[in-house]
């Protein structure tokens, strides 16, 4: 576990990857892009099912963690 309390691999060929990437991109069949998360959908960290994980673009995530207005908006 790593300090924010997320789950990661600590051994093999997946080392330090996070557990609920690795199974939101199984659900989903592909990697992640690089403007998108994985978000628990009930806050908590350890539940790593497929049912309890969703993807959401970065901003609009980030927004929602820290309570921040959009960064951008659509024109």
């Amino acid at each position: 576990m790593n300090p924010d309390g997320y789950l990661r691999i600590s051994a093999g060929l997946l080392r330090g990857v996070y557990v609920h990437l690795l199974v939101l991109e199984g659900k989903l069949g592909r990697p992640l892009a690089e403007d998108e998360e994985g978000h628990h959908i009930n806050g908590d960290k350890l539940d790593c099912r497929p049912e309890n994980l969703e993807v959401k673009k970065l901003e609009h995530h980030r927004a929602f963690l820290y309570g921040r207005p959009w960064v951008r908006r659509a024109i």
